[in-house]
């Protein structure tokens, strides 16, 4: 029941030979949409004369606005896309249905090759293997093809066919399987590869396997073809396409009739809706294509021929094992004293002969000036700059970037004291990690991160005056810290820095964690929470007041401090800043912050007794 017409389109010169296929009927798109054509014309007609015959002026007017209100809202119903996406399906499932299709062919090859003997039994043998596959096939289709069921009915018609006989019916029969019994045969088939090996028949157990798994192939197959008998596209995709394409049509009914109303649309009075009967044709012509195809299986003209598909395969797999042992004499070939093997063309076929394909650049013709080898050293192919290793970037962050870049992201910004490395720390041989602010080195996340900083949140900068110098501090810290670590510990910064590092970052953790607990303070955060329900008159004496002692503080504890005389002349005592009042509330409140540090494992015996002495301890609590 396959159309085919390859022949008449083998050539798209000849352009009658497609207008040709238009008026063939088997398999056409006019006999599919015919009926519903039919159907929807004289609906459509029905329609018309009511509206022009049957209806007073009143009536009109309404049947008027009905039809322009069809005519505005056709649009909405998505008929191109929900059919386009259906066809597309089906006709995937029709290509796969098409790829599992069985034929017992290439079995027939194993079997006559690998199945010696020239006897009767091996004949039987051989000839059985066959009959067993294509008898499974038939049992299969019985039960997913109409047409196939149709000519076997039973299986009597079966055995009358003489692809299965009364003793194997008879077992056939009584295999209590309440399932489909298709591969049973197959199991047969595999028994008797089995017995043929035993039998020495088949010589090697991997040409009895080869058998066995080309069997296997063959049953795979036919589940695949049972399973998409069984399993098909969704009911409801089905049912929206087919309900969007009729309830669009069933729209056009009233929107696309001709109406009296002198409008631009109506300029001209058709009484046939050509464009309409087109549209018609092409969409419903397109949803049964997607019926048509749904179902490979059935009694459609484009369906598979299943019944030619038995019959090939049978009668090419008999013969096949048939030809066992037969070999035709050999003999000279007339190219035997030849070297060149030239085919002869017919003078028809003269024009399709074509030269051999060589290779595109064959005919690239380079010059002999650029055409010599280069001598070793004479030249490189990578420039000096990309080849330096300096130039070499990490496609991800290290360890310690992300280290940073999270602390970064996290910490709460403060006001930053930075400070040239002094005698005290090269003589006392030690000095704390945490003296050192550790913050990212990335330029680009401090960057993002200066929108964070307050207003007031003032950088004292240590050094010349140099506008390169008045940069975020941020972009320096972690140099400072590396060139710390060299002098304190006498050797290179990258020998052990991670771990120095990683216990920097832990000390001064649980130094934020301290300043930043009210119990810890009188700071910022102490003035904000003693401000809550203040007036605010008293609320800024208040602050006035605690500046005033912090400015007084400060200037008491920097003259005993080793700082630069540049940090000194740059502090301002009376200015308002979260960073002074949070040093502030380190100094006056050290009683607190020494209980915290027993907590965080530090020793804060020593610190309560060399504050006063310690310049370096001084300058670690203005940190």
């Amino acid at each position: 029941m396959t159309v085919t017409y390859s022949s008449r389109v083998a050539s798209v010169s000849n352009v009658a030979s497609f207008f040709k296929l238009l008026i063939r009927w088997k398999g056409s798109v006019i006999k599919l949409v015919l009926v519903d054509l039919i159907i929807f014309l004289v609906l459509y007609f029905i329609f018309n004369f009511t509206y022009r015959f049957g209806l007073n002026p009143a009536q009109k007017r309404t049947f008027e606005s009905i039809a322009s209100y069809c005519n505005q809202n056709t649009g909405r119903i998505p008929v191109a896309f929900i059919l386009g996406f259906y066809v597309v399906l089906v006709i995937q499932r029709w290509l796969q249905v098409l790829r599992t299709l069985p034929w017992p062919n290439r079995m027939s090859f194993f079997t006559t090759t690998l199945v010696h003997g020239d006897d009767e039994m091996g004949r039987l043998m051989r000839r059985t293997i066959q009959r067993y596959l294509t008898l499974s096939t038939v049992l299969l289709t019985r039960d997913t093809c109409p047409p196939v069921r149709k000519r076997f009915p039973t299986l009597q018609h079966v055995v009358d066919a003489g692809l299965m006989t009364d003793n194997e019916m008879h077992v056939y029969e009584n295999i209590p399987a309440p399932q489909a019994k298709y591969w049973v045969p197959l199991v047969w088939s595999t028994a008797l590869v089995t017995r043929a090996r035993k039998e020495g028949r088949i010589k090697d157990d991997i040409s009895a396997q080869t058998m066995i798994v080309e069997i296997d192939k063959y049953r795979g197959y036919l589940m695949a073809l049972f399973n998409y008998d069984w399993i098909p596209i969704p009911l409801i995709y089905t049912q929206v396409t087919t309900l969007s394409v009729y309830t669009y049509f069933l729209a056009c009914l009233m929107g696309a009739q001709f109406l009296d109303v002198e409008t631009p649309q109506n300029w001209i009075d058709m009484k046939v809706p050509i464009f309409t009967v087109m549209q018609f044709v092409f969409y419903v012509g397109w949803l049964k294509v997607a019926e048509c195809m749904l179902n490979p299986l059935g009694e459609d003209d484009d369906d598979f021929e299943i019944n030619y598909i038995i019959d090939c395969g049978f009668e090419l797999s008999m013969l096949a094992v048939e030809l066992h042992g037969t070999l035709p004499e050999m003999d000279k070939d007339v190219y035997w004293e030849k070297v060149e093997f030239d085919l002869p063309y017919t003078a028809a076929a003269e024009k399709f002969k074509v030269e051999p394909h060589l290779g595109s650049a064959i005919d690239l013709v380079v010059s002999p000036k650029v055409s010599e080898f280069l001598q070793d050293g004479s030249c490189s192919s990578i420039p000096d700059e990309e080849a330096s290793p300096s130039i070499i970037r990490r496609r991800h962050p290290s360890k310690m970037q992300r280290i940073f870049s999270n602390r970064s992201r996290h910490m709460r910004p403060r006001r930053q004291l930075s400070r040239t490395t002094s005698s005290n720390s090269q003589t006392s041989g030690q000095s704390n990690v945490h003296d050192r602010p550790l913050e990212p080195q990335s330029l680009q996340e401090d960057s993002q991160n200066q929108h964070r900083f307050p207003k007031h949140s003032t950088v004292l900068h240590i050094g010349e005056d140099d506008p390169s110098n008045q940069r975020d501090p941020y972009s320096h810290r972690l140099d400072s810290m590396i060139s710390h670590i060299s002098d304190v510990s006498g050797r290179s910064a990258d020998q052990d820095f991670t771990h120095t590092v990683l216990e920097a970052v832990i000390e001064e953790s649980n130094e934020m964690e301290k300043q930043s607990d009210p119990r810890c303070g009188s700071g910022e955060v102490g003035l904000t929470n003693m401000e809550r329900g203040m007036p605010k008159e008293e609320s800024e004496n208040l602050r006035e007041k605690h500046e005033d002692q912090s400015a007084e503080e400060l200037s008491i504890r920097t003259e005993h401090t080793d700082l630069d005389p540049s940090i000194q002349k740059d502090i301002t005592p009376g200015a308002p800043s979260v960073e002074n009042e949070e040093k502030m509330a380190l100094l006056t409140g050290r009683d607190e912050a020494e209980d915290s540090a027993t907590s965080a494992n530090m020793p804060p015996a020593s610190q309560s007794e060399n504050d006063e002495t310690d310049p370096n301890e001084t300058t670690s609590l203005l940190k």
